[in-house]
């Protein structure tokens, strides 16, 4: 039994030495923000976020600060954002992108996870974590 583990561990130091790892499946990895599936999430993601504040304004992306995906039973797409003030008031803007920011955007840092189900279509927000910015 200790022979095949020293046999084992003597094999794969080389492989690892090499960069030869393997990618483990359903593991999380880096997704572009330019990503269409990522965009969608966001966008979803984004409005939940605006449905749940009490600010007189809407909020919408800045810029995206890092983003994962992993397959689950469907797509969980994990997510960190800097979102800004905007001067459309809530509930009366059908499409953020047209809203310009405020002059003092009021800058929050936000994490997502939301499940992305392709062939049910359903989307849900998993998780949301926020905090104003210091600046």
């Amino acid at each position: 039994m200790f022979t095949w583990f020293v046999l084992g561990v003597l094999l794969a130091a080389p492989a690892q030495a090499c960069g030869l790892r393997q990618k483990l499946v359903g593991a999380p990895e880096d997704v572009s923000p330019d990503d269409p599936e990522l965009q969608k999430a966001v966008h979803f993601a984004v409005g939940a976020y605006n449905k749940a504040s009490n600010d007189m304004f809407a909020s919408k992306v800045v810029r995206i600060l890092s983003a994962k995906q992993q397959i689950v039973a469907g797509v969980k797409y994990t997510f960190e954002v800097e979102l800004g003030r905007t001067q459309c008031k809530q509930g009366q803007v059908h499409d953020l992108e047209t809203c310009n920011f405020s002059e003092t955007p009021h800058k929050t840092f936000c994490k997502f996870e939301v499940l992305s189900i392709a062939w049910t279509g359903e989307t849900s927000l998993q998780s949301k974590m926020c905090k104003p910015s210091n600046n």
